[in-house]
């Protein structure tokens, strides 16, 4: 475990002391215990944690969750206190105030646990619960000739805001395909289906999938707790679109109406 850093404003340099019967029970500290057992280590091995309460108390730790026992305590002053846990945000600079996907990037491989509770008594008990909140999309595409063109996904959510929900913004991610055919973006959690598949040639838009559109009509639960994958065919001769889900026995097929 490597400690970031730990800011203690005014008296909650007192945190790690105890009470005695005489003081006033509401000045002592509460104890903070945050339950790990939950977190599934195949997921994720290390994970961003921050503390944050009311009375100024801030923590920024780093959580070596395969090596850290199951459970992690600190003292932090009595009332309102925020918890945010996230897994697999290397580089992405998350926080309380949430996480933000710069314009041009796909969404990093994201869990992520967000509460915020009274702790007013000597202890409070947080279970860790690491959501999937991203979805791998792999797109397959097969063309009957060889095309020159770009192709890119757009959409409205820029990241999560400080609650954990998806955040309002513009989101464009250029696809690079393998071999001219297999290309992966990861996208985030969606409000609606303003997801769009857009093919480009010398940056002019000249046809545009309603992608969300076709996920939705799949079934697709984006309200999930943890979200699935998703895999795409899409034949750009024929204009149609093939979507799998992971785990799940079916495929759908839509024909694209141009």
């Amino acid at each position: 475990m490597k400690l970031k850093g730990i800011l203690l404003i005014g008296y909650c340099l007192m945190c790690g002391a105890g009470c005695s019967v005489k003081e006033d029970r509401m000045e002592c500290p509460c104890r903070l215990v945050l339950d790990l057992s939950g977190v599934d280590t195949a997921m994720v091995e290390e994970a961003d944690l921050y503390v944050s309460t009311s009375r100024g108390f801030i923590l920024n730790d780093t959580l070596d969750i395969l090596n850290l026992e199951k459970e992690y305590e600190l003292s932090i002053p009595k009332g309102k206190t925020g918890v945010w846990v996230y897994g697999g945000a290397d580089g992405y600079d998350p926080g309380p105030e949430g996480l933000k996907i710069p314009y041009g990037e796909d969404c990093p491989e994201i869990f992520m646990h967000m509460d915020s509770f009274d702790a007013s008594g000597e202890q409070y008990y947080e279970k860790v619960l690491l959501r999937k909140n991203h979805c791998v999309l792999t797109i397959y595409l097969h063309a009957e000739i060889d095309l020159d063109f770009d192709v890119a996904i757009t959409g409205e959510v820029d990241g999560y805001d400080s609650e954990g929900n998806p955040s309002k913004g513009d989101f464009r991610y250029e696809l690079s395909f393998e071999g001219d055919s297999v290309a992966r973006a990861i996208l985030p959690r969606q409000e609606d289906a303003s997801l769009r598949l857009e093919i480009l040639d010398s940056d002019k838009t000249v046809r545009v999938f309603s992608l969300g559109e076709y996920i939705e009509s799949s079934g697709y639960d984006w309200g999930s707790d943890n979200l699935e994958n998703i895999t795409m065919m899409l034949d750009y001769a024929l204009s149609s679109i093939g979507f799998s889900i992971e785990d799940w026995e079916e495929e759908y097929h839509f024909d694209v109406v141009i």
